[in-house]
C-alpha cells in the first residue's frame, strides 16, 4: 500500500478524519456485508510552465523568474462503499471562494463525486502564484485560469487509484505535546 507523504501530512489526516464524519455507516441496517473502505492518494503537479509570475503574501508584488521546488495539490479520496469525499490541500497562499468552486465543479464533472463531498484547503505558503488579491498583491490571470483543472485532474487521479485501506491512528506523549500518527509499527 502507498503512502501519502508531505510536510503537510498531518493536516490531511486531519480532514481524513473530519471526511470520514461524513460517512453514513458502511453496514446497511439490513445486515448486509459491510463493503470494504478504501482510499486513493495523488499528488498533482501544479507548477507554473511560465514564467516570471506573479507571487503574493509579502505586502507588495514580486515575481518569481523560476520555480525551486514543484509545487502540488495533495488530493485524497475516501470510500466508505456508499460514498465518497474529496480532500484536497493546495500549495497556495490563499484560495477565493469562485477558484473553489470552479476546481469542485470540474472534479464533481470528472469523478461524479458531489461537490459538498469536496473539501479543499490551501497550505498558506508564501512562495507561491498569487491567485486571488492579497497583501497588494493581485492575481495572476494565466494561473488562476490553470490552477482548477489542475486540481480537478488531481481528485480523478486519486480516485483512480482507490484501493483497499484501514484508517487507525495513535497518539504519543512527549511532554505537553501530542503527536498523532498513523504507523503501521507502532499498532505491533
Amino acid at each position: 500500500m502507498k503512502r501519502l507523504t508531505s510536510s503537510v501530512g498531518l493536516t490531511i489526516g486531519i480532514f481524513a478524519l473530519v471526511g470520514l464524519g461524513t460517512f453514513r455507516g458502511a453496514e446497511s441496517a439490513g445486515g448486509d456485508e459491510a463493503k470494504p473502505f478504501r482510499a486513493g492518494a495523488h499528488a498533482m503537479d501544479i507548477t507554473p510552465t511560465w514564467f516570471p509570475i506573479v507571487v503574493n503574501g509579502m505586502f507588495q508584488p514580486r515575481y518569481a523568474d523560476e520555480a525551486h521546488d514543484p509545487l502540488h495539490a495533495r488530493c485524497l479520496v475516501l470510500d466508505d462503499g456508499g460514498q465518497q469525499v474529496a480532500l484536497v490541500e493546495v500549495d497556495s497562499c490563499v484560495i477565493g471562494r469562485e477558484l473553489m468552486d470552479e476546481a469542485k465543479r470540474l472534479a464533481h464533472e470528472a469523478t461524479g463525486i458531489p461537490t459538498d463531498r469536496m473539501f479543499l484547503a490551501a497550505t498558506h505558503t508564501h512562495s507561491a502564484p498569487s491567485v486571488a488579491g492579497a497583501l497588494n498583491t493581485d492575481p495572476d490571470e494565466k494561473y488562476v485560469q490553470f490552477l482548477p483543472g489542475r486540481i480537478a485532474e488531481g481528485v480523478r487521479r486519486a480516485q483512480e487509484n482507490l484501493a483497499p485501506a484501514k484508517v487507525g491512528c495513535q497518539v504519543l506523549r512527549r511532554g505537553k505535546l501530542q503527536v498523532v500518527l498513523d504507523n503501521e509499527k507502532a499498532r505491533r
